[in-house]
């Protein structure tokens, strides 16, 4: 039998061995952090992801909030840190605008890009710019200026910036609604310019999609061609996935149609745009399905080939999500979304997907949730994203939330464009973390003779010639940075 010093000492070595697993477990940090909370001053109701500026702050909007209650555009430093704020309708009748829905992006100009839902001249919505200290806020268009609204109205998606690798570069972006046939548009605007270069419904039933929704993005193909979707329309009704050739000012083609066979197990009413996988393919997400029983799916993950080939890679069924809202490739190749609903607390999830078909749900939302937008990947290698509603102990003063999600991926940078030409004209922008110093700069390991270090987070660099298109490395004192994307040379 042991003696009581005996049952002492072994008390005293498990409670040691008990403190320093519970030390152990406390120094591993949370997949999931909330970096930013909104208060309704300063904001409310996040609905896309922020957008990683030059300087890798972020920037975004939310869809109400701010000093008169009609939204913002906030700029986050380091661990979500406030750096400024705008809040729109300042004036009566708001022709600054009202309520964005969108996001933001980064014209070649260097001025952000955006679009507000309501407000404008013409109640209408309108596309603007505004420098990236928070100040001198342009309207550049007003919609539903026109009669019955032809150019357009209510814009609901963030713009894309694209070029052909000849001096053309505009940011484009489109309308919900509006545009003669109601039925929604596609637009282009540069700083003091703006035209509507496409109104959908064109074609007889619509075979050309209606009410475009999701961001538009610029191709990898020779032709730089601009693509994304619509909710309705198309040959079944359920909507499509377009390819746009923006130089021609109005050459659309639809690749997919949805909804071909009863249920709509191929989906439908895709809500998000797609995206271009390093493979080529097009990736996306659409509300409807049918899962492998035969019951209605909460949506669906597809894969689309250029050619119009779609193959469906996970149906949701509520528990794994209800709603997907977008997808994005992160730099190990695997993609990334969230759902608006389902999971544990249907307050929505955040899920991986390869581009093989093999799900993972990583994350159930609790006391915060309901993204209406996705993901992105900051150069920092984490995730980030935007959750609509909670982030509070107190569901009265809970408007919503910015967050990150480690995923333990390297650091990189990002381009802008991510097409070009090899004539030495091409100046391309280069960011990402920590790049003073840097030694080299190479397109697909063609090294380019023109570069200069900008900053500690940014590199302007012309595009040697001989160039093909393939990732960018920049090689700096503490490593070797590869681009998430490759930059397409484009042909002449």
């Amino acid at each position: 039998m042991r003696n009581p010093q005996e049952k002492l000492i072994e008390c005293m070595q498990s409670l040691c061995i008990l403190c320093a697993l519970c030390a152990a477990i406390a120094t591993i940090a949370p997949a999931q952090t909330v970096i930013h909370r909104f208060s309704g001053t300063n904001g409310e109701d996040p609905w896309p992801a922020p957008f990683e500026g030059f300087d890798t702050a972020l920037y975004g909007t939310t869809s109400a909030g701010g000093a008169y209650q009609n939204g913002t555009i906030y700029k986050l430093g380091p661990e979500g840190k406030q750096i400024w704020v705008y809040s729109f309708c300042a004036t009566s009748g708001c022709p600054d605008g009202s309520s964005p829905l969108a996001g933001i992006t980064l014209g070649f100009d260097g001025l952000l890009y955006g679009t507000t839902w309501l407000g404008g001249a013409y109640s209408g919505g309108t596309v603007f710019t505004i420098h990236t200290n928070g100040t001198q806020l342009v309207t550049l268009h007003s919609f539903c200026q026109l009669t019955n609204c032809d150019d357009g109205t209510q814009p609901t998606n963030t713009m894309v910036s694209a070029n052909n690798g000849a001096g053309f570069e505009y940011t484009f972006g489109t309308t919900a609604y509006g545009g003669g046939s109601g039925n929604g548009t596609i637009f282009v605007a540069a700083k003091n310019y703006w035209d509507r270069l496409y109104n959908f419904c064109s074609l007889p039933n619509c075979a050309d999609g209606q009410f475009p929704e999701g961001p538009l993005i610029q191709s990898s193909d020779p032709s730089g061609s601009l693509y994304g979707t619509t909710q309705n329309g198309g040959a079944y009704g359920f909507g499509t996935v377009f390819a746009f050739y923006a130089p021609a000012l109005g050459d659309l083609t639809t690749i997919y149609s949805f909804c071909q066979s009863s249920g709509c197990p191929d989906g439908g009413q895709p809500s998000s745009g797609v995206i271009q996988g390093a493979d080529g393919n097009f990736y996306g997400v659409a509300l409807h399905g049918v899962t492998s029983t035969g019951a209605a799916g909460d949506g669906v993950v597809f894969q689309l080939t250029p050619q119009g080939v779609l193959n469906v890679l996970h149906t949701f069924s509520g528990e794994d999500g209800n709603g997907p809202t977008g997808l994005i490739q992160a730099t190990d190749g695997n993609l990334y979304g969230m759902t608006e609903t389902g999971g544990a607390h249907n307050r929505g999830t955040i899920f991986e997907v390869t581009t093989g078909g093999t799900f993972t749900k990583l994350y159930d939302f609790a006391n915060y949730g309901q993204p209406h937008g996705g993901l992105m990947q900051k150069t920092d290698g984490n995730l980030y994203g935007a959750a609509s509603v909670g982030g509070s102990t107190s569901e009265l003063v809970a408007h919503g939330v910015i967050f990150r999600y480690d995923t333990g991926l390297s650091p990189f940078v990002k381009l802008l464009p991510v097409v070009g030409s090899d004539n030495d004209l091409t100046k391309t922008f280069i960011y990402g973390p920590n790049l003073t110093g840097a030694t080299a700069v190479l397109f697909n390991g063609v090294p380019s003779t023109d570069f200069d270090v900008v900053s500690s987070t940014l590199i302007r660099s012309s595009v040697p010639v001989g160039a093909t298109t393939g990732p960018v490395t920049v090689v700096t004192p503490s490593g070797t940075l590869t681009s998430n994307v490759a930059f397409s040379i484009l042909g002449p």
